[in-house]
């Protein structure tokens, strides 16, 4: 995901989103809550949470 780009606030009835951070770090928007990840983090997103990915780092 390139500097300073995000993606829309959305859901899935049934998939799940799983994201792994390879450089630098992401804002995870989960319902209402922000959760900054890192380097080496990852994180699935089970069905129907609102959640939104943003790259605010530099990199």
């Amino acid at each position: 995901m390139p500097p300073g780009s995000e993606g829309v606030v959305h859901h899935h009835e049934v998939s799940r989103h799983f994201f792994y951070i390879l450089e630098g770090e992401a804002s995870l928007v989960i319902e209402v809550t922000t959760h900054v990840i890192n380097r080496g983090d990852s994180i699935l997103f089970l069905p129907v949470k609102v959640h939104q990915i943003k790259n605010e780092s530099g990199n």
